[in-house]
């Protein structure tokens, strides 16, 4: 993998409430969502607190961007990070298409 380019980390959910702290980091979605290996692991742990809206899922970057299903299928693609034979018709990404 070229880690030059900005790559997928993990799956991604946004929550319902941003975190009320002190953002330490700046331009960094993390204050805004939970992260895990798969989003039904994030789903379980964090139930309440994120949203389980499908438009709220998605993934963080190597950036610190979250980004969504989609974008994150485009992201895998050009890192390389997809599993051949894995890659779904509808052109979104889920955790099982990369690890």
């Amino acid at each position: 993998m070229d880690n030059s380019k900005e790559y997928i980390v993990c799956a991604a959910i946004r929550r319902i409430e941003p975190h009320s702290c002190v953002r330490v980091l700046k331009n960094v979605d993390l204050y805004d969502i939970e992260i895990g290996l798969r989003h039904a692991d994030i789903l379980h742990r964090f139930q309440g607190i994120v949203s389980k809206a499908m438009k709220d899922q998605g993934f963080i970057t190597s950036k610190g961007r979250w980004v969504d299903r989609i974008e994150g299928m485009q992201i895998a693609i050009a890192c390389e990070q997809v599993i051949p034979g894995t890659t779904p018709n509808d052109k979104r990404l889920f955790s099982e298409d990369i690890y």
